[in-house]
């Protein structure tokens, strides 16, 4: 089970998140495909919304931050990722925080996608990336596309671009823009 971190409980963040996530978990858990974490159920604990996912133990695609790969190595790293973006993009789900640590690696180095759909709710309403976020546990500027991070919606082109970056690091061992703060990364 998975829960949002004490301090991010604003009255107004809990009431719609617990909404939106609800439906958001609703959908996710119709999904089945191998390289999207399965989901299945929204709840609440103690006042604290919670979603219940299978759990994954292992590495995750941070775990190669500093390595350079080829191209053609990168690309066959991210190609079953962009796949499952696709599958769910179709569904009309967009992950909206994708970054390495939340490529999660099964036992078999398969990569699974975890964390959907939070950041999707932040653009909805408007929050670019800020102490709000960092409360949360949210997202990753280094990621973020351009007009998420200037509190734009999220869609299929938001998870693109965030695919590009990863690429990106995958093949020159760096993030392409990276600065002392979040606001200056953005």
């Amino acid at each position: 089970s998975i829960m949002l971190h004490k301090e991010a409980l604003m009255p107004d963040f809990v009431q719609y998140f617990s909404a939106r996530y609800a439906q958001q978990v609703a959908m996710l858990s119709k999904l089945n495909n191998p390289s999207i974490i399965k989901t299945y159920d929204f709840t609440s604990l103690n006042g604290v919304p919670a979603w219940t996912m299978d759990l994954h133990s292992g590495n995750s695609y941070a775990q190669y931050s500093g390595t350079k790969f080829s191209a053609e190595q990168a690309a066959n790293m991210l190609i079953p990722v962009a796949d499952a973006l696709t599958y769910a993009h179709q569904y009309g789900v967009i992950h909206g925080n994708l970054k390495p640590s939340n490529i999660l690696l099964d036992n078999k180095q398969t990569p699974i996608l975890t964390d959907f759909g939070l950041a999707q709710w932040l653009s909805e309403n408007r929050h670019g990336y800020g102490q709000f976020e960092a409360m949360a546990g949210i997202g990753s500027p280094e990621y973020l596309a351009p007009e998420q991070a200037q509190g734009g919606p999220a869609d299929a082109r938001t998870d693109v671009y965030a695919l590009g970056i990863i690429f990106y690091e995958l093949v020159t061992g760096r993030k392409p823009f990276s600065a002392m703060s979040p606001m200056e990364t953005m």
